[in-house]
């Protein structure tokens, strides 16, 4: 799922458990974008300052 498309209500999934969502806020600052493709398996561990946040394998088309 994207993003854009989170609420308070989703749940993640993490590195020691689930993680609930406590806020949703836009942050705009300078960035960069990165593709990041694993196989075998397409799910890693992904997070600001610390792998916590279990993501997968996604094509952007923007």
């Amino acid at each position: 799922m994207r993003a854009e498309r989170l609420c308070l209500a989703d749940i993640l999934v993490g590195r020691f458990g689930r993680l609930t969502l406590r806020r949703i806020e836009a942050i705009i600052e300078e960035g960069k974008k990165v593709t990041v493709s694993c196989a075998p398996i397409h799910e890693f561990y992904a997070g600001r300052h610390a792998a916590t946040v279990l993501t997968h394998n996604y094509t952007f088309n923007s």
